[in-house]
C-alpha cells in the first residue's frame, strides 16, 4: 500500500504459498480444492449461492449455481457438493423457452431463511423462487416485465440483511439489483416484499444512479454495499483520485468507502462480490486493466469493518488475497459460508469449475511498522530503555507521533525522561527527572513506570526510593512535583511495580505495588490527583497480604476496570492460567485464559491494554527462549459454570525482550511501541489490527451462551436449529419456542 497523508498505513507483511500459478496471502485464505463441473450439461457456470442448512463433517457442502447458458437443454439450477466434488443434474429452470418464460443468461441467485432460492433473469426481465430445490423444486415467477419501462435488466438478486431496517423482513424480502431498460445502466435497489406475499409483491425503490455495479447485502453490519463497473470510478479525496464503493441504507441514504490503495492504480470489477459474515470484509474478484498482466483476475478484501471515517464519507484498507485467481469468475459467482470458514467461486473457464477456499479472519493483530535507534553507538545519553507512553496531545497528519520514555539507569548525566518522536525517530535530549544523588527524598534511580493524563503532564512511578513524581509541560518548563514519597501499608518503604490513570476520567492515579523489600503484599491504591509528599492521599483497594508474588498491573478506559496478572499466572492456580479483574471498590474476578501456547512459563515484564478493543496485551516468556506478545481477549470473556473465560493468541511472535513497563499503545489503539534495552537501545513500532466482533458474536454474547454452547454449529435450546440459522432467523437461542 502507498503511504498518504490520510493514513500510514504499511503493507502487511505476509505468508505466501503457491499453488496452480495462484499466490495467497495465508493470514487470510489458502486453496482447499478445485475440480470441474464437467464442461457438459454445465457449460458457463456462474452466480452460486451457499445452503446454510447441509454440511458434511462440520463444514457447509452444498453450493447452488445457475448454468448461464443459452441453450434450454443445460440453462438451470444446480447443486454442487464441495465435500465429495460432485454435482447434480439440473434441479429446476429450464426446457421452457417460450415468450414467457425464457430462463436463459441468469444473471444471480439468493437463498431465504426457509431454503427457497430466488434467480433473476435478463433476457425476459424476472424473479423466479424455486422451494424445495433438491424435492420437488415447485418453480413459481415473482416478478416479470417490472420496473417503470417495462422491460428492466436485473443484474443481481440478493436477501434483505439482519439490521438492515425500513420494515423490511430480514431472511425473507428481497432485492432486485437493477441496470435499467436495456442494461441502460439506470442502475437501481429495489426491496421485493415476498415475506407478505411472492404472487404479487409489493415493490420499493431505494435507490438509482447512472452507473453499473455489483452489489452485496451485509449481515455484517445491515448495509448494502455497491462496487462500480469499473471499480477505477473515482472522486477526489484531499486532493487525490481514489476508487471507492458505496454503502446504503434501508432509505437509500448513501456514503463512499474510498479505497485505501495506490491512487494510481486502475483496475475494473471482474463480476464477482460478497461479503464474509463473520467479520464484515468485502471480497471482490478485479482485473488489473493497467498492470503487467491485464487478463490476470485477483481478489481483494476490504477491510469494511475497520473503516476511518473521513468527512462524510469513510476510508476503507485493503489487502491484495489471491494474485492470480488462475480462471475467471461467472459473474455473481463468489459466495461465503454462513459461519465464513469457507468461499466458493464459480468459474466458466477450462471446462467449468469450482473452487473452494478456507478463509480465516484471524488475520495478523499486529504488523511491523519499524524499529529505528534511539540513542548513539556508545549510548551516551539513553542507555537502558525503560517504561513508556504515548502523549495524547501530539499528532502528525493524524498519525500519534510522541512517545515519552524513562532511561532506566543509576547515572544521574542520563537517566531521566525522554521525548521519542516516531514518525521522524529523532530523540530529545533529556527533559526531566534527574534527580540527586544520595537524596533520601529525589534519588530517582532507575523508575519502574509512567503515565500521561490528558493534558499531556507525566507521572513517574520510582521503585529504590519509594515515590511518585509529577511532570507539567514535560516538552517546555517541565516543572517537577513529588505525589508520593516513602507510602505504603509496611511501615515506610514499599515497592511500586506500575502506575496509570484511573479510567473513570477524574485524574486520579492507579497505583500497584509489591510491599516491602517486594515482599509479596501484592496492594492496588487509587491515589487521588490532590496528592502531595508532605500531604499524600490515597486509597488501598485491593491487598493480597504478604507472601504472593509480583505483579503487573494495568487500566481499561474500555470498560473501566484494573487488570492484575502475577509472574508465574500459569501454574499458580490449579483451574488453570489467569488474569484478575478488579473493579475500583476493590472486587475481583478471577478470569482463566483459553487457547494459551502451553510453551507459555511466566510473565516477562510489561502489559498494557489496548483502549480501542481493550484487549489486554502483554509479554511473555516461554520455554523455548522466546519472548512473545500474547494478546487476551479480557473486554469479551464469557461466563460459564460461574467461571469466566477469555480467548488468547500470540500477537508478536519471538524475540522482544522489553524493558519494565515497556508496552505502549497509542491513544487510537492503531499503534503499539516497545523499546528493547539490549544493546544499542531502539524503539519498536507496530501497526494495530483490531478485529471487530460479528453480530453473531454479540448475539451470542446478549443471551449469555459460553463454552460449547456458543459454538455456531451448536443447539443449546434442542429446537433443531444450530445458532448460526437461528441468529439468522432472528431466534431465541435459549429457548425452543422461539425460532424467529
Amino acid at each position: 500500500m502507498k503511504r498518504t497523508g490520510l493514513l500510514a498505513v504499511v503493507a502487511t507483511a505476509v505468508s505466501t504459498v503457491a499453488f496452480a500459478q495462484a499466490t495467497y496471502n495465508t493470514n487470510y485464505v489458502s486453496l482447499k480444492t478445485e475440480f470441474s463441473l464437467g464442461g457438459d450439461p454445465i457449460n458457463v457456470a456462474a452466480a452460486c449461492v451457499f445452503d446454510p442448512s447441509s454440511k458434511t463433517n462440520g463444514n457447509y457442502n452444498r453450493v447452488y449455481l445457475v448454468n448461464k447458458s443459452k441453450d434450454p437443454v443445460k440453462y438451470g439450477l444446480y447443486m454442487a457438493d464441495l465435500e465429495a466434488e460432485t454435482y447434480t443434474p439440473r434441479l429446476a429452470l429450464g426446457d421452457a423457452n417460450d415468450s414467457t418464460h425464457d430462463f436463459r443468461a441468469p444473471n444471480g441467485i439468493c437463498m431465504d431463511t426457509d431454503g427457497a432460492i430466488y434467480v433473476d433473469y435478463v433476457y425476459k426481465p424476472m424473479i423466479y423462487k424455486v422451494t424445495d430445490p433438491l424435492g420437488s423444486a415447485t418453480e413459481h415467477q415473482v416478478l416479470g416485465n417490472y420496473g417503470g419501462g417495462g422491460d428492466d435488466d436485473p443484474s443481481g438478486v440478493l436477501t434483505v440483511p439482519t439490521g438492515f431496517g425500513g420494515g423490511y423482513v430480514p431472511g425473507k424480502d428481497i432485492i432486485i439489483v437493477d441496470s435499467g431498460i436495456d442494461a441502460n445502466h439506470q442502475e437501481g435497489l429495489a426491496v421485493v416484499r415476498t415475506s407478505v406475499t411472492d404472487t404479487d409483491p409489493e415493490t420499493d425503490i431505494i435507490w438509482d444512479d447512472a452507473v453499473a455495479y455489483r452489489t452485496v447485502p451485509s449481515p455484517f453490519d445491515g448495509k448494502i454495499y455497491a462496487v462500480r463497473i469499473p471499480a477505477a470510478y473515482r472522486a477526489p479525496l484531499n486532493g487525490e483520485l481514489r476508487a471507492y464503493l458505496l454503502q446504503f441504507d434501508a432509505s437509500g441514504n448513501e456514503k463512499r468507502v474510498f479505497l485505501n490503495i495506490d491512487p494510481d492504480q486502475v483496475f475494473q470489477i471482474d463480476d464477482a462480490v460478497d461479503i464474509n459474515p463473520a467479520d464484515g470484509s468485502l471480497w471482490m474478484n478485479i482485473q488489473d486493466v493497467k498492470g503487467p498482466e491485464p487478463d490476470q483476475r485477483k481478489l481483494f478484501r476490504v477491510d469494511l469493518a475497520h473503516a476511518v471515517a473521513t468527512n462524510d464519507d469513510l476510508i476503507a484498507d485493503v489487502q491484495l488475497v489471491v494474485e492470480n485467481v488462475g480462471y475467471n469468475i461467472g459473474k455473481n459467482g463468489m459466495s461465503f459460508s454462513p459461519d465464513g470458514s469457507s468461499l466458493a467461486l464459480a468459474s466458466p473457464s477450462d471446462q467449468d469449475r469450482m473452487l473452494l477456499y478456507d478463509t480465516s479472519t484471524n488475520a495478523p493483530y499486529a504488523v511491523f511498522n519499524k524499529s529505528f535507534f534511539t540513542t548513539d553507538t556508545n549510548q551516551t545519553t539513553i542507555s537502558t530503555s525503560g517504561a513508556v507512553v504515548y502523549d495524547p496531545t501530539s499528532t502528525s497528519n493524524g498519525v500519534y507521533n510522541r512517545v515519552y520514555l524513562m532511561n532506566r539507569v543509576t547515572d544521574v548525566a542520563t537517566r531521566g525522561v525522554y521525548a521519542i518522536d516516531t514518525l521522524a525517530e529523532t530523540v530529545s535530549p533529556r527533559l526531566a527527572l534527574s534527580g540527586v544523588v544520595g537524596s533520601t527524598t529525589n534519588n530517582l534511580d532507575r523508575p519502574v513506570d509512567i503515565t500521561i493524563d490528558a493534558s499531556g503532564a507525566i507521572y513517574v512511578a520510582y521503585g529504590y526510593t519509594p515515590a511518585i513524581w509529577k511532570v507539567v509541560d514535560p516538552m517546555g518548563a517541565a516543572t517537577e512535583s513529588q505525589m508520593l514519597g516513602n507510602y505504603g501499608i509496611d511501615t515506610t518503604d514499599d515497592d511500586p511495580e506500575c502506575i496509570g490513570m484511573m479510567p473513570d476520567g477524574s485524574g486520579d492515579l492507579v497505583l500497584a505495588d509489591n510491599g516491602l523489600d517486594e515482599n509479596g503484599r501484592n496492594t492496588i491504591s487509587i491515589v487521588d490527583a490532590s496528592s502531595t509528599a508532605s500531604s499524600p492521599s490515597f486509597t488501598t483497594i485491593w491487598d493480597t497480604g504478604a507472601g504472593d508474588e509480583g505483579i503487573r498491573a494495568a487500566a481499561s478506559e474500555y470498560e473501566g476496570y484494573i487488570y492484575a496478572v502475577r509472574w508465574h499466572f500459569t501454574t499458580i492456580d490449579p483451574k488453570g492460567p489467569f488474569v484478575d479483574r478488579i473493579d475500583s471498590g476493590g472486587a475481583v474476578q478471577r478470569i482463566y485464559l483459553r487457547d494459551l501456547p502451553a510453551t507459555v512459563d511466566n510473565l516477562d515484564d510489561g502489559l498494557a491494554i489496548n483502549p480501542a478493543d481493550g484487549s489486554l496485551w502483554m509479554n511473555v516468556d516461554d520455554s523455548t527462549a522466546a519472548k512473545d506478545l500474547i494478546r487476551v481477549d479480557v473486554a469479551n470473556a464469557v461466563e460459564s459454570n460461574n467461571d469466566w473465560y477469555a480467548s488468547c493468541a500470540v500477537a508478536i511472535s519471538g524475540g522482544h525482550n522489553i524493558s519494565q513497563n515497556g508496552i505502549a499503545f497509542s491513544p487510537d489503539g492503531k499503534l503499539l511501541a516497545m523499546p528493547n534495552p539490549d544493546g544499542a537501545d531502539m524503539m519498536s513500532v507496530y501497526n494495530i489490527v483490531v478485529h471487530a466482533p460479528s453480530p453473531f458474536h454479540n448475539w451470542i454474547g446478549e443471551y449469555g451462551l459460553g463454552g460449547a454452547d456458543a459454538a455456531a454449529d451448536a443447539d443449546p435450546d434442542g429446537d433443531g436449529l444450530d445458532n448460526i440459522y437461528e441468529f439468522g432467523l432472528g431466534g431465541d437461542p435459549t429457548n425452543t419456542a422461539d425460532q424467529g
